[in-house]
């Protein structure tokens, strides 16, 4: 019967782009190599250390895909042996067929648990200062930055179709005034990873907050739009919220600079 045999023909299709994916993945990257950029990457970038805890594997179902075990990037001197950000697993999921040409093309990234622990001390010092890029004034005629440029060329060549963030667990406590805030069970998406394109946003999750205690259910939908002075703004925010049992919409227009970490 001829709907059998192309049945038959479908799987021994997918059979081989499987066996060739297997072969091909393990030559464009390298485990160990992945593992030492991740490395190098994390203390060039933020001058800490990361501690990669397993090995970075290959999987080929559902799809293939570059796994990262669990990571751990250490906390600002002075704030404990606490990691500033861990995650317990992340997952590149890779398009076949252009990886069966020979090219990296991530379908979707996925990032399960990560936690991040701002903090502020007695001294009003934050755990996140060292990250901010240094202040400098504007200039009209500066041109785009090199890490917009960075960006742009890296969305070309590897083409992240959409992030993921399952379980995520976001802690800030300020030690000087005793005030807390914690926003758990975070769902996030973010679709479109192109800076020159518009950035759909939604998320869903619990936040805590102290002094005084209160607790509500929120969900954000939003669209980032990239401006050529480096600037992000969303002018569309729609939030809807339950605090105490009742229904809270809200809609906002909001903007922000990297530059001078501002709002």
């Amino acid at each position: 019967m001829k709907w059998m045999r192309r049945l038959l023909f479908a799987v021994a299709l997918l059979v081989v782009a499987l066996v060739a994916a297997a072969l091909l993945l393990p030559r464009l990257v390298d485990s160990e190599t992945l593992r030492s950029m991740l490395i190098i990457a994390a203390r060039t970038h933020t001058g800490r250390e990361l501690r990669v805890e397993g090995e970075v594997r290959f999987a080929l179902l559902p799809r293939p895909a570059v796994v990262l075990p669990h990571l751990r990037l250490a906390n600002a001197e002075g704030f404990g042996e606490e990691p500033f950000a861990s995650l317990d697993e992340a997952r590149a999921n890779l398009r076949l067929w252009p990886l069966l040409r020979g090219r990296l093309q991530v379908a979707s990234v996925q990032i399960d648990r990560p936690q991040l622990r701002l903090m502020v001390d007695a001294r009003g010092r934050s755990n996140w200062a060292d990250l901010l890029p240094p202040t400098r004034p504007a200039s009209p005629t500066r041109g785009p930055s090199s890490s917009s440029g960075v960006m742009a060329g890296l969305a070309g060549r590897v083409g992240i179709g959409q992030l993921t963030l399952r379980e995520a667990d976001i802690l800030w406590t300020d030690q000087a005034s005793g005030r807390w805030a914690r926003l758990h069970d975070l769902d996030m998406a973010l679709g479109a990873l192109d800076p020159a394109g518009p950035l759909p946003l939604t998320a869903s999750g619990v936040l805590d907050t102290g002094d005084p205690q209160r607790s509500a259910q929120i969900e954000l939908a939003a669209t980032l739009q990239r401006s050529a002075n480096g600037k992000w703004r969303a002018p569309d925010i729609r939030l809807g919220a339950i605090l105490g049992g009742a229904p809270l919409r809200l809609t906002a227009d909001a903007g922000f600079d990297p530059a001078q970490a501002r709002l």
